[in-house]
């Protein structure tokens, strides 16, 4: 099954919309066009978008986290919470970021 864009674009007659212009022997085109949006596949498409976001977000803090402790300290659990191996709690994304950043002092 092939991608279907959630956004199509539908141009006018080009040739209805040519002029002069004034001072210059240059043609400009004016298109006149009209956007299209499903909002529902929009909606699906933008959710896919953030998901694929926050993974690579995570993947990076993963990497960045092990280099420093040499080992992996941070794991991700169900419900988007993380686990810290260095206060031994269960917490949001957000707050692991910020306790390994208080950690090596930023």
């Amino acid at each position: 099954m092939s991608y279907k864009s959630p956004i199509s674009v539908e141009f006018e007659d080009i040739n209805k919309r040519i002029v002069n212009a004034v001072n210059t022997s240059i043609m400009r085109a004016a298109v006149q066009c009209r956007i299209n949006v499903d909002q529902k596949e929009l909606i699906k498409a933008l959710e896919y978008d953030r998901k694929q976001y926050q993974q690579g977000e995570w993947d990076m803090f993963e990497l960045v986290t092990s280099a420093w402790y040499g080992k992996q300290m941070y794991f991700r659990e169900s419900g988007g919470m993380v686990y810290s191996r260095v206060s031994r709690k269960t917490m949001q994304q957000d707050a692991a970021v910020n306790e390994f950043l208080e950690m090596i002092g930023e």
